[in-house]
């Protein structure tokens, strides 16, 4: 469920950092399994921030779901979507199951390697406008 709130740049600063940060921080030799563990986090998080500067929040067993779902409204095709999505499907098989071999998500990753990354980098992009908000302006929430 997406709930309408007050937008929080604080939150979505937060999540862009973390999201920006997790993509740094994966190194091209690491096992596929924590490659696509990590591009999944950082994937959502983005997503989390963009919802954030809109004044949007997800609740509810599909929250994940829907925080994809939600990049439709900034321009996400249905096919980048499906991929995200794909993602998560795959991140929940990891996470929860141990049922994707390294074979498996190595051949994933050559398969859609360049569109994993036009898509990350779309996100971000994106997500990058809680840069260019003035810190004093009245959207800005103000958290100690």
């Amino acid at each position: 469920m997406i709930r309408t709130q007050s937008p929080d740049l604080y939150r979505a600063r937060s999540l862009y950092k973390n999201g920006v940060s997790t993509i740094e921080d994966i190194p091209r030799t690491a096992r596929a399994r924590f490659r696509m563990l990590n591009y999944y986090s950082a994937i959502l998080d983005l997503a989390l921030s963009i919802m954030a500067i809109d004044g949007r929040k997800v609740v509810g067993a599909d929250h994940h779901k829907e925080a994809i779902d939600y990049l439709s409204a900034k321009g996400f095709t249905a096919q980048e979507i499906s991929l995200l999505q794909n993602l998560r499907f795959i991140r929940n098989d990891i996470q929860y199951y141990g049922t994707k071999s390294e074979d498996e998500l190595e051949g994933f990753f050559a398969f859609h390697k360049e569109a994993i990354e036009l898509a990350i980098t779309k996100v971000a992009s994106i997500a990058k406008l809680c840069e260019t908000v003035p810190r004093d302006s009245p959207a800005e929430k103000t958290r100690r």
